[in-house]
């Protein structure tokens, strides 16, 4: 561990099928103007060449690991545990950093005396592959600016992503945050975990990060596509676990109220993903999970799901559904051609060909 002036900072950079971007990665890493890092590269059973082009590299500063493909949660938790930083930062393989992030992470966080820093990203598509427009991440935009104290309104307003942040291996030792392993939404179970260990934090405009959009093995890339049936609910469960964490840690009320305002949004969110058993066993999983958690009981979310009876639930969310559909849908008449209906009213519209 280095001294006060040059404390050591843990890059955590999980690695799978990456072997087209990894090198820019790394090199945008060891070329930091702060020189006081370590490069902890775990290879998530890569069938590409990402593990050797890592080996490559002769800087001491870059540890490798290697495990069977588990996913990006068992990775960046072997990264945690081999850690020696007083403080925690995250990269993709296929994004990097601009050449002064760490330095200007560090100096922010130390000076401005916070628990963690947030900064803006620059969105980029280097193979000009992905179908997903700019629009859709607005999700990334920074809503805050300067210093911040932590009420429920940033528990709704932050972000879950973890490359555009810097945070305190003390809190993340002394409340043992872990990613859970498993279920989706790792990242998100992570950061709402620390944000409920945190009093303030600091966010600065820089766009300091780049994240490329056009990888499709990326983990952002796979969770905009289909997810599978058996993992439709690990949002609930991992929303589970997060109560859990606030219950067992006894945290003031305006954490506990963040949370479950969260937990209600989240299920309002993702509720619309599911198919008609997938709700029931919705509705069924919280009503148990929520019975006997008496810390909750003030709650009006809280009682209303306890007092949920899953039929009329269920009839009620398909009125709710059919009525945003005859609102509002887009349904595709060929692969060329769309249907647009606006109030019950449709309108078709092409996409031309190049032929």
């Amino acid at each position: 561990m280095a001294d006060n002036k040059t404390p050591l900072i843990s890059i955590i950079l999980p690695v799978y099928n990456a072997e087209k971007y990894i090198e820019r990665a790394l090199k945008s890493l060891i070329n930091q103007s702060y020189k006081n890092i370590e490069i902890l590269c775990i290879d998530d059973g890569s069938k590409d060449n990402s593990y050797n082009i890592i080996k490559e590299f002769k800087d001491e500063r870059i540890k490798l690991f290697r495990q069977e493909n588990s996913g990006p949660a068992k990775a960046r938790n072997v990264g945690l545990s081999n850690s020696k930083g007083e403080y925690i930062m995250f990269c993709d393989a296929d994004d990097w950093y601009e050449p002064n992030m760490c330095e200007l992470m560090l100096e922010t966080i130390i000076k401005q005396n916070v628990d963690f820093v947030i900064c803006g990203c620059n969105i980029v598509d280097t193979y000009n592959t992905s179908i997903r427009s700019k629009e859709e991440f607005n999700y990334f935009k920074l809503k805050f600016n300067g210093y911040c104290n932590i009420g429920i309104y940033e528990f709704l307003m932050l972000n879950s992503m973890l490359w555009n942040k810097i945070f305190k291996k003390k809190i993340i030792d002394e409340y043992n945050i872990k990613f859970i392993d498993g279920y989706e939404h790792d990242d998100y179970n992570f950061f709402y975990k620390y944000l409920c260990c945190s009093n303030h934090f600091y966010s600065i405009y820089n766009k300091i990060y780049n994240y490329d959009i056009s990888n499709p093995q990326s983990v952002m890339s796979t969770y905009y596509n289909d997810i599978k049936p058996k993992k439709k609910l690990d949002f609930l469960y991992s929303s589970h676990d997060l109560i859990d964490f606030v219950i067992l840690h006894n945290f003031r009320e305006q954490v506990i109220d963040g949370i479950i305002q969260l937990y209600k949004e989240c299920v309002s969110r993702y509720q619309l993903f599911l198919n008609k058993k997938q709700l029931k066993e919705l509705v069924i999983i919280q009503k148990e999970f929520l019975k006997d958690k008496q810390e909750l009981d003030e709650h009006e979310y809280i009682k209303e799901i306890r007092n949920t009876e899953v039929d009329k639930y269920l009839k009620k969310f398909d009125i709710k559904l059919s009525l945003l559909e005859w609102i509002f849908s887009i349904k595709n008449k060929s692969s060329y051609e769309k249907i647009l209906t606006i109030f019950g009213f449709q309108i078709s519209f092409k996409r031309y060909r190049n032929n």
